[in-house]
């Protein structure tokens, strides 16, 4: 699969934007340049970032690459850089990110030195795509459902989500950038205030550690992971008058009034506590403060 085919899985499930990091361009007469391309197959890589990065780590200037691919950093001071290339057209991102050269953090990344004037070219980079997941989420009567989040998690453990995205009008997802290994899936209802669906894993699993693993390599698209989640039913209340009986103290020979008994009605407060037995055993506590 070209990386045509795998940016139009992206632009199926409605998950590109195209806003892209600004930053000032720097007072200076040097330049850095060069193109970026897919690992794939060498396809050019419009709208990837590419940043100078000064060497405490600074991010001095930014742009992104045109649709050749190509990209020039000018205004630069003369100084050392290095440069960082990621994708910030799609969210999740596509690509995983890199840096000159064939580098995956600043600390291994090349040293560039330019000098005042000086057009440093050749700064190229090879951007590797993930694996991707792809599917639809739909309810139980096959309607398609917007707005519904799904996540990929790195096999049953309890770590947290490594990416996510939500389903788009036609319940259509992709999630790219993905490493290969055992992905496990969850979409969840996670953007209303009260979830209108049960939340499931893939495959109709409950549970995390119940969900089916998913081998997932890399530039490739692995489809069909879909989902249909069950409607919860709301929750009705109904509103009940509460009958409230007064408090009455005791008599002065420690006989206590029983209500609904009658004017006259006396027991004693030894037999009021075993009528109250029960209450006093679900309280924990005996008439008196003696525990059980």
């Amino acid at each position: 699969m070209t990386s045509g085919q795998l940016l139009a899985v992206f632009a199926l499930a409605a998950a590109v934007g195209m806003a892209a990091p600004a930053s000032a361009q720097p007072a200076g007469t040097a330049a850095i340049g060069g193109t970026l391309s897919s690992g794939l197959d060498a396809t050019p890589l419009g709208g990837i970032c590419v940043a100078a990065v000064g060497s405490g780590g600074e991010v001095v200037a930014t742009v992104t690459s045109g649709p050749d691919g190509s990209y020039l950093i000018g205004g630069l001071a003369a100084g050392e850089y290095r440069v960082r290339f990621w994708d910030c057209v799609h969210s999740p991102a596509f690509y995983f990110e890199s840096w000159y050269q064939s580098a995956i953090d600043f600390e291994d990344a090349t040293v560039l030195t330019v000098a005042d004037a000086e057009t440093l070219l050749g700064i190229d980079g090879a951007l590797v795509a993930g694996g991707v997941l792809a599917g639809t989420v739909t309810d139980e009567a096959g309607a398609a459902l917007e707005g519904i989040c799904v996540s990929a998690y790195d096999g049953p453990g309890p770590s947290g989500p490594i990416a996510s995205t939500t389903t788009a009008a036609n319940g259509a997802y992709a999630i790219g950038g993905l490493y290969s290994g055992d992905i496990r899936a969850l979409a969840e209802d996670c953007l209303a205030a009260v979830p209108r669906y049960q939340a499931e894993w893939y495959a109709d699993a409950l549970d995390r550690a119940g969900s089916n693993g998913l081998l997932l390599l890399p530039a490739q698209v692995t489809g069909g992971i879909d989902f249909v989640l069950a409607q919860i039913a709301p929750v009705t209340t109904t509103s009940t008058a509460t009958e409230t009986t007064p408090t009455t103290a005791a008599d002065p020979d420690g006989i206590l009034p029983v209500t609904g008994v009658g004017a006259a009605g006396y027991v004693t407060a030894g037999a009021l506590a075993v009528l109250l037995g029960a209450a006093a055993v679900a309280s924990g506590r005996r008439r008196g403060g003696a525990s059980l």
